[in-house]
Parts: structure tokens; C-alpha cells; sequence
């Protein structure tokens, strides 16, 4: 294998990575997004997490591909992730005051896996780079 190409860990990561936002980008657009779910926050801030979620997952996808050295997509995927769980937890607090609590546990929940696979991300980084 050479430098440039990702190990098994690696790749896996990636497409678990992938696949979370994927599974993010349906559960923000087909449930809270569509009004499926009541939320209490306007659709519009669920349409842009979604859209958001969308661009991750087609990203993660596209890093299962690419020839670039994986150190660098894993830290700038597990700065996406923090940034997204971010944004997510700031989209809740701004609305607290109507914020559901199932809309509210489904971020908070999201925002520790996403932690936790950020930092998975990160150590794999520093471990081979």
C-alpha cells in the first residue's frame, strides 16, 4: 500500500462517515425538514442542515475514491463534524424557547456521535501522519 492510499481502517472510516451523514441528510430532510416530525423550529434551518448533510455524505463518498494522502481528509472530516454538530446544537438553542424535545434529544444525540466519530477521525490522523 502505498502513502497516498488509504488503509482498511481508514477507508472504513470514511464510509461510516459517509453513511452517517447520508442517514443525517434523510432524517433531517424526510422527518424534520417535511414537518413529518413537529419540531419547532422552522423548516428552513432543517432544509439548510439537510442540504448541508447531503454535501458531507457526497464528500465522504468521494474520499472513499480519491488519490490524496488520507491524514489530511480525516482531520477535515472530523473538523465537518464538529463544525455540523455545532451548527446543529446552535440551530436548537436558538429556537429553545419552541424547540420539541424529540427535535432537541434527536441534535443532542447526533452532536455526541458526531464527537465521537470526530475524534475517532482524529486519532486515526495523528496515528498515521
Amino acid at each position: 500500500m502505498s502513502e497516498c492510499e488509504p488503509s482498511s481502517r481508514q477507508r472504513r472510516l470514511l464510509a461510516i462517515d459517509a453513511a452517517g451523514a447520508a442517514l443525517t441528510a434523510a432524517i433531517t430532510l424526510g422527518l424534520l425538514a417535511s414537518g413529518v416530525v413537529q419540531s419547532g423550529v422552522p423548516s428552513v434551518v432543517w432544509w439548510v442542515l439537510g442540504g448541508v448533510a447531503v454535501g458531507m455524505a457526497a464528500v465522504g463518498a468521494l474520499a472513499l475514491w480519491r488519490q490524496s494522502p488520507p491524514v489530511p481528509r480525516l482531520r477535515k472530516l472530523a473538523f465537518a463534524n464538529l463544525a455540523y454538530a455545532l451548527a446543529s446544537l446552535i440551530a436548537v438553542w436558538a429556537f429553545r424557547d419552541t424547540v420539541t424535545f424529540i427535535a432537541a434529544a434527536y441534535v443532542m444525540v447526533e452532536a455526541l456521535v458526531l464527537v465521537i466519530l470526530a475524534s475517532v477521525e482524529w486519532r486515526e490522523s495523528s496515528r498515521v501522519g
